[in-house]
């Protein structure tokens, strides 16, 4: 059992994401054409207001809930506790590196 939606299928996934993302296109022209200026103005301040709620509703609702599941479930660690632990284990790491190489020149001269 794989993953879903497959790699290809997430793959083409960003990519058309990417694609859309750059599209330039002013619709609020396009609309004028057919609802007139002023209602493609408002149109547009409606829709740019909406995006801009979206963005800051996201924003503070992933705030929240990454708050929730690290201070009131415990669920998730603090993020700078993580740093410290990945931190300790580099430290660690290079340690036992500096340690192994000490054996073997040690074996080396026995």
């Amino acid at each position: 059992p794989g993953r879903w939606p497959p790699r290809s299928t997430r793959r083409l996934g960003r990519r058309f994401q990417r694609f859309l993302e750059g599209l330039d296109i002013d619709w609020e022209e396009q609309t004028a054409g057919v609802l007139g200026d002023v209602l493609a103005h408002k149109l547009g301040n409606v829709v740019r207001g909406m995006r801009i709620w979206r963005r800051n509703t996201t924003q503070t609702l992933s705030a929240d809930i990454a708050e929730y599941l690290q201070q009131e479930s415990r669920l998730l660690t603090p993020v700078p506790r993580v740093e410290a632990f990945l931190e300790a284990v580099d430290i660690l790491r290079a340690d036992v590196d500096r340690l192994e190489a000490r054996l073997r020149k040690l074996q080396r001269r026995g």
